[in-house]
């Protein structure tokens, strides 16, 4: 986040494109992950058979991680049956690193070590590796897990540090508004980094900003390539579950409340949400919570 003012003007936007959406004529061309009935026929997005050829409405697909069985980017998947029977634990932690999210930074690092030795004594190999976004997203190192807890604290160290020139991990864009591509780097976890056949798969989001999709623009120059829906369907299909520390009070939609009109990721993915004012005020032990998500979840099936 930065000091920019400009925090509001957006949900204008949102809320003026949801009030035209009732009002399109039939014969327009219906735009597949917008959340609107663009074609006034009744249904939006992946519902419509307009969009029966969009990668992201179900079409089968190998993207994803590369240790993962071939799956079908879709909601459904569910109907195959979660695995129950314990395996690897791989976690992947997706880092908002805005100007304002230092002492958040500070906070994982601190807990870390006993995130670590917890996952340590639940599985003999843990995997803990790191996506970074503002305005566009990173895989560190191309999501390659972290040897080591000392190697996992200095890449803390890192981003903490980047912090503070408020630029964008991949482009270096000078960041000069308020929401920040949170849907961008989920959708990194889920399709770049490597998650083992029978893992406990889990990504810990961390932000204190709100998000836009796709088509719309950062900072006047980087572009989001993904939307809400992409991103739900994604970690339903790759099983993963989301832990994520935001404003839980102003800003909760889509993260732990339902964004139009649809569940929230974390109740999507059967996960949990924690508030990032707790963390920063010092009234929620981050690497605690991340410790005790991690215990509950592995070896449970998903979406239990």
């Amino acid at each position: 986040m930065t000091a920019c003012t400009l925090r509001w003007p957006w949900l204008l936007l949102v809320a003026s494109s949801v009030a035209l959406s009732g009002c399109r004529e039939r014969g327009a061309r219906e735009i597949c992950g917008n959340g609107a009935d663009d074609d006034g026929n009744g249904v939006s997005d992946c519902d419509d058979t307009a969009c029966t050829s969009e990668p992201a409405c179900g079409v089968a697909t190998d993207a994803g991680p590369s240790d993962a069985p071939f799956v079908r980017v879709d909601a459904n998947l569910g109907d195959a049956g979660p695995s129950t029977e314990c395996g690897p634990l791989d976690v992947v932690f997706v880092l908002d690193v805005s100007t304002s999210m230092e002492e958040s930074l500070d906070a994982l690092r601190a807990g870390i070590g006993d995130v670590w030795t917890a996952a340590s004594a639940l599985s003999p190999d843990p995997r803990f590796s790191l996506v970074v976004f503002v305005d566009d997203a990173l895989a560190v190192d191309g999501c390659t897990p972290f040897a080591s807890v000392d190697e996992l604290r200095a890449g803390f160290d890192t981003w903490r540090a980047f912090c503070a020139s408020n630029e964008s991990p991949v482009s270096h864009a000078y960041n000069t508004d308020f929401p920040e591509n949170s849907m961008d780097a989920l959708y990194t976890a889920a399709t770049t980094c490597t998650f083992r056949e029978g893992a406990t798969r889990i990504v810990v989001h961390v932000t204190d900003d709100t998000f836009f999709e796709r088509p719309a623009v950062f900072s006047d120059s980087v572009t989001c390539q993904h939307t809400y829906d992409e991103v739900a369907r994604a970690y339903v299909a790759f099983e993963l579950r989301l832990a994520s520390f935001h404003d839980t009070a102003d800003h909760p939609e889509g993260f732990s409340a339902p964004y139009r009109g649809g569940a929230s990721l974390v109740d999507r993915t059967g996960g949990a949400s924690f508030s990032f004012d707790d963390v920063v005020s010092g009234r929620l032990d981050m690497g605690e919570s991340i410790r005790t998500f991690v215990q509950t979840e592995f070896c449970t099936p998903f979406l239990i």
